[in-house]
């Protein structure tokens, strides 16, 4: 009996002495596989950073890029002595963040308000200070083709970069943002422009889904207007106009006998950047035998703000807004 007793009690001890070890391993397995996924956690989270720097828009030099006069330009470093002899390239330079980077800008540059405190240059039609603009020695300087042909076959004489552009739609405009954004290595910034370029010109297309266009007359300098071919003529269409005179080509001298035929629906005119010109506005409205026109009759002769119309950066689509809230008003209530 006693043997049996022992025997009983030798079996209960290696059952608990065992029962104990499984515990031990189970929480030491258990702390294996916390420490495993804490490892994985932090992997993925790893990854996740790497992916994450990885996905950022970098610009790798030199780069080479062909401007809009076929001429390949190469930049064996990031440009930071920055020039802009056009208005348009102005506001993309400072809409890309690199402001502090320009060193001088032409007359007509008066978009933002920084522009004030840069030296000028002059502009193409009264003359630029090539002098000035060679002392500064430019990483760059940022032209229009088609407004500036001799400007840039003048300073590349001289040696100085020159990069040109000349784009003829908003989805070159946003093109031509993109690549400055990559010329300065500021593409994050120049993403995020088109991407609110992008927005507002959504806005406008979901706004005039099936709606009938109206006729516009416009005209941008007293007397005067343009056809079909206009850059301003796009503007018109895609903001749910129709140009009276898209049947003529480039801008011309009005008939104001012609304007009463063909009776417009919205008369546009200029404003300026400040939003004045109301007397363009009482000017219109007072011409002979002009009080037939339906635009006249509604009261609807609206002005807009002729320096974001004309230039081609970033402000074109703000552009597009306003004209497209000027001919729809209640599209856009």
């Amino acid at each position: 009996m006693d043997n049996m007793f022992r025997r009983i009690a030798v079996l209960l001890f290696l059952f608990i002495v065992t029962i104990g070890l499984v515990g031990c391993n189970t929480q030491e397995e258990n702390k294996e596989e916390s420490s495993q996924d804490q490892n994985s956690s932090a992997e993925v989270e790893e990854q996740e950073d790497g992916s994450q720097e990885e996905s950022k828009l970098e610009t790798e030099y030199p780069l080479t890029v062909t401007d809009a006069t076929g001429t390949e330009v190469t930049f064996d470093s990031e440009p930071t002595k920055l020039v802009s002899l056009i208005p348009s390239d102005t506001e993309i330079l400072f809409a890309l963040g690199a402001g502090d980077e320009v060193l001088a800008v032409d007359d007509n540059s008066n978009y933002p308000e920084e522009t004030a405190d840069l030296p000028k240059l002059g502009s193409t039609y009264s003359g630029l200070n090539e002098e000035e603009l060679i002392a500064l020695q430019p990483d760059v300087v940022f032209i229009n083709t088609q407004l500036q042909p001799e400007v840039a076959a003048q300073l590349r004489a001289k040696d100085i970069k020159v990069f040109g552009s000349n784009p003829q739609s908003i989805e070159e405009i946003m093109e031509a943002i993109t690549r400055t954004g990559t010329i300065l290595n500021n593409q994050e910034e120049a993403k995020a422009v088109t991407d609110q370029m992008n927005e507002d010109l959504q806005y406008v297309k979901d706004k005039l889904a099936n709606v009938e266009p109206k006729k516009v007359y416009a005209e941008y300098s007293a007397g005067w207007s343009f056809g079909s071919g206009e850059f301003a003529n796009d503007l018109i269409n895609l903001a749910g106009g129709e140009n009276i005179f898209a049947d003529q080509e480039s801008w011309f001298e009005v008939n104001p006998e012609e304007v009463i035929k063909r009776n417009p629906e919205v008369i546009l005119y200029t404003s300026g950047e400040e939003g004045a010109g109301q007397e363009n506005k009482e000017q219109i409205l007072s011409r002979d035998g002009w009080d037939v026109i339906d635009a006249v009759k509604n009261e609807r002769v609206v002005g807009v703000n002729s320096t974001k119309a004309s230039r081609v950066g970033p402000r074109i689509t703000e552009s597009l807004i306003e004209i497209f809230e000027a001919i729809h008003p209640k599209l856009a209530e």
